[in-house]
């Protein structure tokens, strides 16, 4: 193995010292952009399981965009939701990214299904044997509903967008700078 990776079960990374401070007694994992590849949840899950804990309590954060564009989005929605058991984790957080957001508005109404679907919603409907083309908003909606973990639907409706965890910031993409303001008497 070269010099200054880590050895996991299947892959090799460099480990780095996080740029700030976390509480005492944690150890954190954070995925993002899964955009349903299923399969490959599956065997990150297994590796945080499998990774010796180094502290009392386990995080696991996802950090958005769970769905579209790969093959398998229903069951890596199902997966993520069921990671606290899959991956022996304490505490999971489950942020939205853009994709989970344009989903919520495209079950809001039909407005935005043309534009999810472009994203890459197309294979999420094809999944459920549905298409824009084929079936109406009320339909996909329906089925999407059914289909899709509650408590995802209900996090990406109104979980937090942002998480802090000591001085950490986890959040999906970017951050928009608040100007500051003086206050003059």
């Amino acid at each position: 193995m070269p010099d200054g990776l880590t050895a996991f079960n299947s892959f090799y990374l460099p480990w780095r010292d996080l740029p700030s401070s976390l509480p005492e007694d944690i150890d954190i994992f954070a995925v993002g952009d899964v955009h349903g590849q299923a399969e490959l949840l599956e065997q990150v899950l297994g590796e945080i399981r499998n990774t010796p804990r180094e502290a009392h309590k386990r995080h696991l954060v996802f950090l958005g965009d769970l769905i579209d564009r790969g093959p398998a989005s229903i069951r890596a929605v199902d997966l993520a939701m069921r990671a606290g058991q899959l991956a022996d984790l304490d505490v999971l957080h489950v942020l939205p990214g853009k994709h989970d957001l344009v989903l919520m508005l495209a079950l809001e109404g039909p407005k935005y299904l043309d534009f999810w679907g472009m994203l890459g919603g197309d294979r999420v409907m094809a999944e459920l044997g549905l298409s824009a083309e084929t079936h109406s908003w009320e339909e996909i909606a329906a089925k999407l509903t059914d289909h899709l973990h509650p408590e995802y639907l209900n996090s990406m409706a109104s979980g937090a967008t942002h998480l802090y965890l000591g001085d950490l910031l986890f959040v999906h993409a970017g951050i928009c700078e608040v100007p500051k303001r003086s206050i003059s008497r």
